[in-house]
């Protein structure tokens, strides 16, 4: 994992000495863990894009530049080499919190159980890689069913989908043609983000969606959902709003498509796994 790290950080031109020193973060072994995550680590960012450290223990940022988010996150930002760094400081209450939540969460029920950024940080603890503290990290990921979330995160997107599918029946039967030619692009979102919790994808950043069905090329769900989304993504706009007869036909292609997959997918067990490193 060290060798895993190093390398990773040598594509970034930087070393763990400069990013835990951006924060002072060595000086607190075995209370303090410390990963990077993000974008990059996933082969998804370029050059403008951030690294995100994370800290989990018993310390507050004392960068110079310090948000706050949701009453749970501090955020120190930096700059390093040209390239914004940001470090997203975690109490250990606040994520054993998490996992317990995680435990007690009732699939199906309860529909609202985590904040994006919650979300956005258990996908990023499950894939980081540590810069320090890597025992304590292990014990951390330890605490979390990810397979679970997994299936949370399904259940969820489907919720999503099934409503968009609905709207989309009432605005054809109304005639409101142009809203929902318009709100097909809210259903191609959502069947995006549902195909990737089918294949066990938790990334939770929709911008990447199509990227991210890339990462998965043994998938027939996410190799043919790919194709399909591309199609309906970018159809011949000028024929679709002059054409009623060919909007409505348009309409209906996004709509089976969503109602196709949510069909052979409605028994099938969310996957768990993890795509492999681009």
């Amino acid at each position: 994992m060290r060798d895993r790290t190093d390398a990773f950080l040598q594509t970034l031109g930087t070393t763990s000495v400069e990013l835990l020193g951006l924060e002072q973060l060595d000086s607190r072994p075995g209370e303090v863990t410390v990963f990077i995550s993000g974008s990059l680590l996933e082969g998804l960012g370029n050059k403008t894009s951030d690294i995100d450290l994370y800290v989990i223990g018993p310390v507050q940022p004392n960068g110079e530049l310090v948000i706050s988010k949701k009453d749970f996150i501090c955020i120190a930002k930096h700059r390093l080499a040209g390239r914004r760094v940001d470090v997203e400081f975690w109490q250990p209450q606040a994520v054993a919190e998490l996992a317990d939540r995680l435990s007690s969460v009732v699939i199906g029920r309860n529909l609202d159980a985590f904040e994006c950024e919650e979300i956005d940080f258990l996908h990023r603890m499950k894939i980081g890689l540590p810069l320090l503290g890597a025992p304590l990290l292990e014990e951390w990921r330890r605490r979390f069913d990810f397979t679970k979330l997994v299936r949370y995160m399904k259940h969820q997107a489907s919720v999503n989908l099934r409503d968009v599918v609905e709207d989309l029946e009432g605005m054809l039967d109304n005639g409101d043609i142009e809203v929902a030619v318009i709100r097909c692009h809210d259903l191609l979102g959502d069947l995006c983000e549902y195909g990737l919790r089918c294949v066990g994808e938790t990334n939770p950043k929709r911008k990447w969606g199509i990227k991210l069905l890339s990462k998965y090329p043994d998938s027939e769900l996410a190799r043919g959902l790919k194709e399909r989304y591309w199609q309906l993504q970018v159809p011949d706009g000028s024929r679709i709003r002059n054409d009623a007869e060919a909007a409505r036909e348009y309409i209906r292609a996004c709509m089976t498509l969503a109602q196709d997959l949510l069909e052979s997918t409605s028994d099938q067990p969310a996957a768990a796994g993890v795509a492999p490193s681009a």
